[in-house]
């Protein structure tokens, strides 16, 4: 990783250090310490962590969204509620973090963000299947469950 920072700093540092403006030095001695963080195990190895989820785990918010709309037959207004529940349940998990969850190491705290996911992606999966119904648990509250709260609290960790 301190291999490739070092290239793009050979490639961009005459770009914006050649005239040594007082902003331009500001730039560079940010952008050294930018590739020199890149070089850090804790900094790099959480990069990849996050591209390698990315890439692995899609997201189906946008067909969520029709799906809910369309198929269940949710109300804008209910779904713009759906988000602002998920806002206040957001400032609850930066609460929970910063009160239990701060001195905790960054792989734990990726744990309990996978197991997170998993919990609402089987939550999103049940919706889809309509398991929900078998067991008399009303859709609005599968929504405001998975979406709202447990999806909301993933995302602030």
């Amino acid at each position: 990783m301190g291999f490739w920072c070092r290239v793009l700093w050979e490639l961009l540092s005459p770009l914006f250090c050649s005239g040594l403006a007082f902003a331009r030095k500001g730039f560079c001695r940010n952008f050294n310490l930018l590739c020199w963080a890149l070089t850090l195990p804790e900094i790099y190895r959480l990069l990849i962590y996050f591209v390698l989820d990315g890439i692995t785990n899609p997201s189906f918010q946008d067909f969520f969204f029709y799906y809910i709309l369309n198929e269940l037959g949710v109300s804008k207004f209910l779904f713009a509620m759906i988000f602002l529940v998920g806002y206040v349940f957001a400032v609850f998990g930066v609460v929970l973090y910063e009160l239990a969850l701060k001195e905790k190491e960054v792989r734990f705290i990726l744990m309990l963000n996978v197991i997170a996911n998993i919990c609402t992606t089987f939550l999103n999966l049940a919706l889809a299947m309509r398991w929900n119904q078998e067991v008399d648990v009303h859709d609005y509250v599968l929504i405001f469950v998975t979406d709202a709260s447990v999806g909301t609290l993933a995302m602030a960790f």
